[in-house]
């Protein structure tokens, strides 16, 4: 039973901190999502509302980072059919200078596959992280760049900014990369509703509460 105590004190506390992120980033978003120009956050341009709609756009999965999920008791090294959780990659736009650069040296040698290694252009950094659990094993996600027309959801950098691991892994593709600058938008989230994330915070501290008051009760029994 004590046990069974504090997995409701713990339950109760992840469903209020669950319910307080939630109200913390609608706070920053408004009900519509907002059209974005890419190129425009590259160049540095602030957000004022985190429900954005980003146009036209290349998505880079070669590139991509991802978290996955193993048996406690499989000690293998992940593989394609791994299950992945979550898949990270970034996006640029079609103004982004390596696109201009690789648009340059396409119009010289008249295919990018004419263009000497030496002069492909160095991929220095992107501005948007678009964050997405679509793909669910680590096979299942793209070898390659993607031209994609939209992309819509949350950027979710408020209460879920990178961690060091992800840090690292980035910067191992994009040493120049300043990952304080990079946003993180999770495809397909939307702004939750004042009530619901009140509610939320209020049902996970009463559950708390009665998990406290569960192992006060068996305390008096002893």
């Amino acid at each position: 039973m004590f046990r069974i105590a504090i997995a409701i004190i713990v339950g109760g506390g992840f469903l209020a901190f669950y319910g307080f992120q939630e109200n913390k980033l609608s706070s920053l978003c408004k009900d519509t999502a907002e059209k974005v120009d890419l190129k425009a956050l590259e160049d540095g341009q602030e957000l004022t509302n985190m429900n954005i709609e980003i146009g036209p756009h290349w998505a880079i999965y070669s590139q991509s980072i991802y978290e996955y999920t193993q048996s406690k008791y499989d000690s293998s090294e992940p593989d394609n059919s791994t299950t992945v959780t979550s898949t990270s990659y970034p996006i640029i736009s079609e103004k982004h200078p390596f696109n201009i650069a690789l648009d340059k040296l396409q119009a010289k040698y008249g295919s990018l596959e004419n263009v000497p290694e030496s002069e492909i252009p160095e991929f220095k950094d992107f501005r948007v992280l678009v964050k997405t659990d679509r793909f669910k094993t680590i096979g299942g996600i793209p070898d390659n760049w993607g031209e994609i027309q939209n992309v819509q959801g949350l950027v979710i950098n408020e209460i879920d900014n990178l961690d060091n691991e992800e840090i690292k892994l980035l910067k191992q593709n994009w040493p120049h990369l300043n990952t304080d600058k990079v946003l993180i938008l999770e495809i397909g989230r939307e702004p939750s509703s004042s009530s619901a994330s009140m509610a939320m915070m209020g049902g996970g501290g009463l559950i708390s509460i009665a998990g406290v008051g569960l192992m006060l009760w068996m305390r008096k029994k002893e």
